[in-house]
């Protein structure tokens, strides 16, 4: 915000746990976002919804860990990741193609790629 990096969690102010979802709360003096996470019990994968309200324009960078392998004794071998500028998301899995996984935002955009980090921000 303004140029600055605010980390979030220093902003956080509550977290609201219930049987289907998690949110967590995170306020600052002209903004607030709650972030939801949703796993479907029956499903692979997660959701996780992020819900702002601000005074001023207000840049959300979403960094993750790419980790995409199997605990030992069993192994994926090699893994890919790549950008889709069409989805807004990162694509990602092993080269037998029986794992995957898909991270974006209809928004995201300005995106790196690091040894431990994948980065894009949603505007």
């Amino acid at each position: 915000m303004d140029g600055r990096v605010i980390p979030a969690e220093a902003l956080v102010r509550t977290v609201t746990v219930r049987p289907e979802s998690c949110t967590i709360y995170y306020a600052a003096d002209t903004f607030s976002v709650a972030e939801t996470f949703l796993i479907p019990i029956n499903e692979s994968g997660a959701y996780i919804k992020l819900d702002t309200e601000t005074e001023q324009p207000l840049d959300v960078e979403a960094v993750f860990q790419r980790d995409f392998q199997l605990e030992w004794p069993a192994g994926l071998g090699g893994t890919y990741l790549n950008w889709d500028k069409t989805l807004h998301a990162f694509y990602f899995g092993e080269e037998q193609k029986k794992f995957a996984a898909v991270v974006g935002s209809p928004t995201a955009g300005e995106v790196s790629t690091g040894i431990r980090n994948e980065l894009f921000r949603v505007a």
